[in-house]
């Protein structure tokens, strides 16, 4: 059997991460604006964590991916 690629690995865990940031941080924004009854705030600031999350997460990907090709 062949052993999967592990650039193929790191793009695939990638993405989930990349969803699920941003699903978590979202989600978790649209739960305090539920809470404390604000319209969509907190739905804001959870998406822009979320972006912070996933930019930072394509970082290390690609410098994992740089310091492989070297």
């Amino acid at each position: 059997m062949k052993k999967p690629d592990s650039k193929a690995t790191s793009y695939v865990s990638l993405g989930m991460n990349l969803a699920g940031g941003m699903i978590l941080f979202s989600v978790g924004g649209f739960y305090l604006d539920q809470k404390r009854g604000n319209d969509f705030f907190w739905t804001i600031i959870g998406a822009l964590f979320g972006l912070i999350y996933c930019f930072y997460e394509l970082w290390k990907v690609i410098k994992e991916t740089n310091r492989k090709d070297s």
